[in-house]
């Protein structure tokens, strides 16, 4: 049997729409255009996961340290203790102050890194800009192999993408290979933006799931179910 992995907040109720939690050793991908709400998605599963008493590595794209320190402290999910104590492990592809040049190289040393995969729980925030549109077909196999070998060693894997900067045969090789595939997108309802999860695909789900889930991102509460809409 599946076991699945707590998500529950009491200040919402994401845990429940989604069947309860996310399932051990497995690929959550969280797919959808910029601004839609996938980072901090992964952000409210990744302090979940760190309150149930799982060790997680955060590897951004889009914020250097500082940043992610003060987006999670602006949706009151406090993990400077997990950073202290080694449970939280945040890298980020910019250096501490500032942004640099994207290094073509620095996916083949997230790969061959193995410190970053001591954890229980790898996140992949935006993992778009970790590749290039244009790899190869060896590319897209290699990265495969490398998701593989990550669940072989037990790991839960959430990787959020924006399907416009991959390559189609890429973006169909992911959704195949996915657990659990949400889409994640900004819609207006009633003349209000809000953010919509569509849970396109769940398996080994512990209780029903919401199709659709909207809710929208609170300073100080973080994700707010958005029961009305």
């Amino acid at each position: 049997m599946v076991k699945l992995l707590d998500i529950r907040l009491e200040r919402d109720e994401l845990h429940s729409k989604l069947g309860g939690g996310l399932p051990e050793n497995s690929i959550t991908l969280i797919e959808g255009p910029d601004g839609g709400g996938k980072s901090v998605l992964s952000q409210r599963f990744a302090y979940a996961l760190l309150e149930h008493g799982h060790s997680v590595t955060y590897i951004s794209t889009e914020m250097n340290t500082v940043d992610f320190v003060k987006q999670m402290a602006s949706l009151e999910y406090n993990i400077i203790s997990y950073m202290l104590d080694e449970k939280l492990l945040f890298i980020p592809m910019f250096p501490f102050f500032g942004y640099v040049e994207f290094d073509e190289n620095f996916m083949n040393k997230l790969i061959k890194d193995s410190y970053i995969y001591k954890n229980d729980i790898i996140v992949f925030d935006t993992f778009s800009y970790l590749i290039v549109k244009d790899a190869t077909r060896k590319t897209n196999i290699e990265l495969v192999d490398f998701f593989k070998r990550l669940l072989g060693m037990g790991k839960t894997l959430i990787i959020t993408i924006n399907k416009d900067m991959i390559s189609e045969e890429l973006f169909k090789i992911l959704k195949s290979i996915s657990d659990v595939y949400l889409h994640v997108e900004l819609r207006e309802r009633y003349g209000v933006l809000v953010n919509f999860i569509d849970v396109i695909r769940f398996k080994m789900a512990g209780d029903t799931i919401d199709k659709q889930v909207p809710f929208r991102v609170e300073p100080g509460v973080g994700i707010s179910i958005e029961i009305t809409a």
